[in-house]
């Protein structure tokens, strides 16, 4: 009975080792998804800052006010 309860234990710390693992790496890809949709938001930003000059540009260019 010892040695079952043993090897049982030993199961369950190599289970939690793999969980944790699993659960460690998990979070660095959220991490890294978080970050990345944040670039992207920000490159959406300033291409639409980038589109509006542009457009106030041509306009004060060809004196068109309205």
């Amino acid at each position: 009975a010892q040695q079952v309860l043993r090897e049982a234990e030993q199961a369950l710390a190599v289970a939690r080792a793999a969980y944790l693992r699993a659960k460690s790496r998990q979070d660095a890809l959220e991490k890294r998804k978080e970050f990345w949709r944040g670039e992207q938001h920000a490159i959406e930003i300033r291409n639409e800052e980038a589109v509006t000059s542009d457009f106030l540009m041509s306009r004060h260019a060809t004196g068109k006010t309205h």
